[in-house]
């Protein structure tokens, strides 16, 4: 089996990843219906078993943008985002970062935005880098009456079509990112909370056993007291008094009467 036989059977595998991905993403405060679709081939290309992958980005009927991928265009895509790797890792990763968004995303602002994807596939630590630039303007005007278009329009169009998928991935990526920050400033907030909360426990801990040491001392004064003012007691009663007040505890022992 040739190279493309092999890239075209391990891309439908793949791409059935992304089957039924339907949400919604924000750019510029605005929500986009982001759906991919998975379609099979149409009759002309039955003889081609490579599957077709149909990114379709829309805000509504006014504007839509639809790409085409197969398995060479996918490839042409990936190198030209400068994310390397297998189609199956490329599409895992898409997937994972829909479905729940555990994806780490790290950014370089001193190297020309370095974005690092990590992402874990069947207990497997993967990694995959690329260099995705900020500041393109997602804009896309659509002449629905000029329905005639020369082949360069065309071919324009189908490059910046390319292009705003590209920055839309890019967007919702970084919409993650900052989503992950929020949630770590979050998860930083509480354990500044946990930190104080801990710490005045700590403290009521240490009066508590400053308190119970003062409440210990003062019962040991108190029964020292009490044994001095009990002498003193007994030094000024009448001696006939001591034995009522403080009657001798030493046992006496009973004699027993003898019988005559």
């Amino acid at each position: 089996m040739s190279q493309k036989k092999n890239d075209i059977s391990e891309f439908s595998k793949a791409v059935s990843i992304l089957e039924h991905i339907n949400t919604k993403i924000i750019y510029k405060n605005t929500p986009y219906l982001f759906l991919i679709k998975v379609n099979e081939p149409d009759n002309e290309l039955q003889q081609n078993p490579e599957k077709t992958i149909n990114f379709c980005i829309s805000d509504g009927i006014n504007r839509m943008w639809l790409e085409d991928f197969n398995c060479e265009a996918m490839k042409d895509f990936q190198k030209k985002i400068g994310i390397e790797g297998s189609f199956q890792n490329f599409f895992q990763m898409i997937k994972k970062a829909f479905d729940d968004q555990s994806v780490e995303i790290k950014i370089d602002a001193a190297k020309q935005l370095n974005l690092v994807i990590n992402f874990i596939i069947e207990n497997t630590s993967l990694q995959i880098t690329g260099r995705l630039p900020l500041g393109i303007p997602m804009e896309r005007k659509v002449n629905q009456k000029n329905s005639v278009k020369k082949e360069e329009t065309q071919i324009q169009e189908q490059n910046q079509w390319k292009d705003i998928f590209a920055q839309l991935m890019r967007q919702f990526m970084f919409d993650i990112y900052q989503a992950q920050c929020a949630k770590n400033k979050n998860n930083q907030d509480e354990l500044k909370k946990y930190k104080t909360i801990n710490k005045e426990l700590n403290n009521q801990i240490a009066t508590l056993k400053e308190n119970e040491n003062i409440l210990k001392l003062t019962n040991n004064n108190l029964v020292q007291l009490n044994d001095g003012n009990e002498k003193i007691i007994k030094k000024r009663i009448p001696p006939e008094a001591k034995n009522i007040l403080f009657p001798n505890k030493k046992k006496t022992k009973i004699r027993g009467a003898y019988l005559m």
